[in-house]
C-alpha cells in the first residue's frame, strides 16, 4: 500500500462555464473497490500570472493527457497535445477577457492510497469521448482524416506521477503560495459586487471516495451567476466555531448536536462574489439545497451554511474565521 498525495486543478475555462460541482460529482460515478478512501486534504484558488503559467508548463507530461494503455496512431502525436496544454497556459487569450480579469485555477489536493494512478484514471484520456471519465464529459479533442489536431478543450488538469504530484504541490503551494488565498475582482467591472460565505460541512464534504452530495451542492451554488475567488479546506476548532457561529453559540442544539458534528471532520470553505451575491446564494441554500440534500434521517442536520444578508457583519467575521489567506497544507 502506496499512501500518495496529488492535485485535481480545475481550470479556468471550466471555473468559467460553472462545471467545478458537475466535475467533482462525476468522480462519484466509477467503481474503485478494493481500495481505501482518498481525502481531499486542501484547496486553494491561485490566480495563473505568467511565471506559474511558464512554471507548470514546465512539469507538464504527454502521459498527463493520454492513458499509457492507448498506442498512438501517429509519431509525436501526444507531444502535440502536450504542446497545446503549453500554449493554453500561456496563451493571454485563453479567458473570456470581457468577462474576467485574470486566468485562476482551483485546486484540490488529495491523498490516499496510490492516489496519483487512480485520479488519472478518474480524468481518463483526451483522445477518448467517454462519459465514465472527466475529459471524456466535459473535455473535447477534434482531429482531421490525418491526424493533425484542430481543437482541444481541457476541462482539468492532473499529474501522472507521484514526483510530479509532490513538484506540482511545491510549485503552487510554497513558490507560489502569494498567488492564492482571496483573489477578488475576477470579474471586470466587480468593484460594487458583494461577497459570500459558503461552507459544506464535514459529514458531507468528509470522504472523497463515498460521498457525491458537496459536488452536488456547488453545481446548485454555481447557479445563482456566482465566482469563486477563494476556497479552502480546514476542520473547525472549538474557538473558531464559537466565533464563527456567534449568534447560534446560544440555542439549545449547539453544545451536544452542532460542536461534534462540526469538529469531526474537514469543512470546504468557499467565498464566493457576484452581485447581490449573499441574496442569490442564501435563496439557492434554503429554496433548493437544503430541501434537496436534508438528511433523511436527521432533518435538522444540514451539510451546507451560506451567510445570512439579515446579519449585520457576518461575511466579515466568517472570512476572518476560515482565514482564506492563511492557507497551509496539512504536514
Amino acid at each position: 500500500m502506496t499512501i500518495e498525495r496529488t492535485i485535481l486543478s480545475i481550470l479556468w475555462n471550466s471555473l468559467e462555464t460553472s462545471s467545478t460541482g458537475n466535475i467533482i460529482s462525476s468522480f462519484y460515478a466509477l467503481p474503485d473497490t478494493g481500495k481505501g478512501g482518498l481525502e481531499i486534504i486542501g484547496a486553494n484558488l491561485f490566480r495563473v500570472d505568467d511565471k506559474l503559467a511558464n512554471d507548470w508548463a514546465d512539469s507538464v507530461s504527454y502521459r498527463d493527457f493520454c492513458n499509457p494503455k492507448h498506442q498512438r496512431r501517429d509519431l509525436g502525436g501526444d507531444e502535440r497535445i502536450e504542446q497545446r496544454f503549453h500554449h493554453f497556459l500561456q496563451d493571454t487569450d485563453s479567458i473570456d477577457h470581457a468577462k474576467y480579469n485574470f486566468k485562476r485555477v482551483l485546486q484540490f489536493v488529495i491523498e490516499g492510497e496510490d492516489a496519483v494512478s487512480r485520479v488519472v484514471r478518474l480524468v481518463g484520456d483526451i483522445r477518448q469521448r467517454r462519459g465514465d471519465t472527466v475529459f471524456g464529459k466535459f473535455g473535447d479533442y477534434q482531429t482531421t482524416s490525418d491526424g493533425r489536431i484542430t481543437y482541444i478543450k481541457f476541462p482539468v488538469y492532473a499529474p501522472s506521477s507521484a514526483s510530479q504530484a509532490e513538484h506540482q504541490i511545491g510549485l503552487f503551494w510554497l513558490e507560489h503560495h502569494s498567488l492564492g488565498g482571496i483573489n477578488q475582482h475576477v470579474l471586470r467591472g466587480c468593484q460594487d459586487y458583494g461577497q459570500t460565505v459558503v461552507l459544506i460541512k464535514p459529514h458531507a464534504f468528509h470522504t472523497y471516495d463515498y460521498d457525491a452530495r458537496w459536488g452536488d451542492i456547488l453545481d446548485r451554488f454555481s447557479r445563482a451567476n456566482s465566482s469563486t475567488i477563494a476556497a479552502k479546506v480546514f476542520t473547525f476548532t472549538r474557538a473558531q466555531l464559537d466565533q464563527f457561529y456567534s449568534s447560534k453559540a446560544h440555542e439549545p442544539w449547539y453544545e451536544q448536536e452542532f460542536v461534534p458534528q462540526m469538529t469531526r471532520g474537514r469543512t470546504l470553505a468557499i467565498l464566493y462574489e457576484g452581485p447581490n451575491i449573499q441574496r442569490a446564494i442564501r435563496e439557492a441554500l434554503l429554496e433548493v439545497v437544503r430541501p434537496e440534500f436534508q438528511d433523511k434521517y436527521d432533518p435538522g442536520k444540514t451539510a451546507a451554511h451560506a451567510s445570512d444578508p439579515k446579519e449585520h457583519g457576518s461575511v466579515e467575521r466568517e472570512k476572518y474565521v476560515v482565514g482564506f489567506d492563511d492557507n497551509l497544507l496539512p504536514l
